[in-house]
């Protein structure tokens, strides 16, 4: 068990590795587009659609599944073994951008490092919404 969830750790980072490229992507893109056309607001369009990015996948489209976790063959899922609802996992997305968008270096190694401290590889917002990430090859 301790190597699933040592293995799970790794992708699970690795998919946080691979979503942090496509929000920097996309918020990157969205705001030299805006602000080129002049767009006063750009830098808070470009984090609100970095935003829905990161909140549609999970929510609407692959339930459960960042980009990263989706090409990882990762899932969150309830405490319960249970898919998660568009409910619970709105919340826990959100509150995910919350605490990575306006945090210190410092808090964000902490935040990355929170699911290699704990034996059920939970991050601070899984703990929050009762969730956990599996590995779908695993089970």
């Amino acid at each position: 068990m301790s190597n699933i969830n040592n293995m799970t750790s790794i992708k699970r980072l690795l998919a946080f590795i691979i979503d942090a490229l496509i929000v920097v992507i996309v918020y990157t893109g969205t705001f030299y587009t805006l602000n080129e056309m002049g767009f006063d607001y750009a830098r808070l369009l470009a984090i609100i659609n970095s935003y829905i990015v990161m909140i549609t996948f999970p929510v609407l489209v692959w339930k459960g599944q960042t980009i990263g976790k989706k090409i990882l063959n990762l899932k969150v899922i309830t405490l319960k073994d249970e898919s998660s609802s568009r409910g619970l996992l709105f919340a826990r997305e959100f509150s995910k951008c919350i605490l990575f968008t306006g945090s210190s270096v410092i808090l964000i190694a902490i935040l990355l490092l929170f699911p290699l401290l704990n034996n059920k590889n939970k991050a601070i917002h899984d703990v929050f919404c009762n969730t956990i990430i599996v590995d779908l090859n695993t089970i």
